[in-house]
């Protein structure tokens, strides 16, 4: 009973605490104004990115990977509590991330969040993620595809690195890296119909939208 209790307490404080809403903090204080009517409307790095600049994406996704990764860490040093319950912890940040408790259970897509939290647990497949994920930016142009490619790859690389370290499969870590990946492709997939339309904006087109009229949620692309 103790153990469920201390895991229980383990996932409402990650909850609380991926619920922080990074984006949305960053751009009131340095902007005062409320990033939700900006964009897309969403509090993570690229609508940011539209405000603020290269410098607000990069620091809010930095903000948003550590925020994910510290409770999965955290959780580490606790004796007893390092096998499945690290997936629940995980699970639980991300879904703070996405269902803000300090904004009305509405937040980010995850994706920064879940990338802090996927280092914790498996830093060599979510490596050889990113790598993916980079190179498809590059080429194709498309955060969205980017991200949907690299979440693709991630429960690939995990079953080749367990396979090539010869260890038992971590069937959970799978499964939750699947989950993650089906859940981004439907976070993303008006993103996703825009490229297919050949109306959403190339990653490297942004530049950030300082102009207090941008306030579309409809339209993406800077005035």
């Amino acid at each position: 009973m103790t153990h469920i209790l201390v895991t229980f307490a383990f996932m409402l404080g990650a909850f609380l605490w991926g619920g922080i809403p990074v984006g949305y903090i960053g751009v009131k204080r340095l902007k005062g104004i409320d990033i939700r009517s900006y964009g897309s409307g969403n509090i993570g790095a690229t609508n940011v990115r539209r405000v603020l600049g290269n410098g607000g994406f990069f620091a809010v996704l930095a903000l948003d990977a550590v925020k994910g990764a510290l409770p999965v860490l955290a959780l580490g040093l606790s004796p007893g509590l390092d096998g499945p319950e690290r997936i629940l912890i995980a699970a639980s940040t991300i879904a703070g991330n996405l269902f803000s408790p300090w904004l009305g259970l509405k937040g980010g897509k995850g994706i920064s969040t879940s990338l802090g939290a996927l280092l914790a647990l498996a830093p060599v497949p979510v490596l050889a993620s990113t790598l993916v994920f980079a190179a498809t930016l590059l080429v194709l142009n498309y955060m969205s595809i980017a991200c949907l490619a690299g979440s693709i790859v991630l429960p690939i690389a995990i079953f080749t690195a367990e396979s090539i370290r010869g260890i038992r499969h971590d069937t959970a870590l799978l499964l939750f890296s699947v989950v993650l990946a089906s859940a981004l492709a439907v976070t993303e997939r008006a993103n996703i119909a825009r490229v297919r339309r050949g109306t959403e904006p190339g990653f490297f087109a942004h530049r950030a939208c300082r102009s207090p009229g941008f306030t579309s949620h409809q339209d993406h692309r800077c005035p």
